[in-house]
């Protein structure tokens, strides 16, 4: 009897086991499909996470003091504002996902498949870099709007570089200032140099900087070996 009773609890432990196991299994598949879902179905949080917190789109914030004077009772005091830049490698394919799927997601209407040149573009050749921004100072954010929309290739030729780890730098090709699209300003460099990658698997991170005029100043680095998508290095 006693021994029944011991094959009984043994089989019980067993079972919980075996449950606990599928239900492990069933979370990892639930994770991996979740990873899989095609851009076109993905959720607004995603798309802002991907555009805003990822490998491949990032957010430099900038505080400052004092910029603001409010109305406090009879006094006055200063209050901070806050603005953001969003640095995004639009050359990457899950960025221009992301602004893909913003686009339907504000349009219904939008098929993935109208879109589909858009995300497959080729820039094989060219990394791309785009910059938006934000704040809660409108007369802040109007001078960094002019600033960006102002700039030319010509005025940014000194001042905007990608660099590897070794402080290699690769200078601005081209520029392309913000249109109506709401993907931002485009900084344009090429991904050859002297007949090679300028970056690649075997290198740690690329940085991108830019200083611009009205205090536009971006440095930001983004980690290449979390840049993988599909099988393959995505910058």
């Amino acid at each position: 009897m006693q021994e029944s009773s011991n094959i009984s609890f043994l089989g019980k432990i067993v079972m919980t086991r075996t449950a606990l196991l599928v239900l492990i299994i069933g979370t990892m598949c639930s994770s991996v499909l979740a990873q899989q879902k095609p851009w076109s179905q993905w959720e607004k949080k995603e798309v802002d996470k991907m555009l805003n917190a990822s490998p491949w789109g990032q957010t430099q914030s900038e505080t400052n003091a004092g910029q603001v004077t409010a109305q406090i009772g009879t006094g006055q005091a200063n209050q901070e504002t806050t603005y953001n830049y969003r640095v995004r490698l639009f050359s990457a394919r899950p960025i221009r996902e992301a602004f893909a799927r913003m686009v339907m997601l504000g349009n219904p209407k939008i098929q993935a498949s109208q879109l589909t040149n858009f995300v497959i573009g080729d820039y094989s050749e060219l990394i791309v870099v785009a910059i938006t921004f934000d704040g809660t100072d409108r007369g802040l954010i109007g001078p960094l709007g002019q600033a960006f929309a102002s700039a030319t290739t010509g005025t940014l030729k000194n001042k905007a570089y990608i660099e590897r780890k070794d402080g290699k730098r690769i200078w601005i090709e081209d520029y392309a200032a913000p249109t109506s699209d709401n993907t931002g300003a485009k900084f344009v460099f090429p991904r050859m140099l002297d007949g090679k990658p300028f970056v690649g698997e075997g290198d740690e991170f690329l940085r991108f900087v830019v200083d611009m005029d009205r205090g536009a100043n971006i440095n930001w680095k983004f980690k290449l070996s979390d840049m993988k998508y599909d099988g393959k290095l995505e910058f």
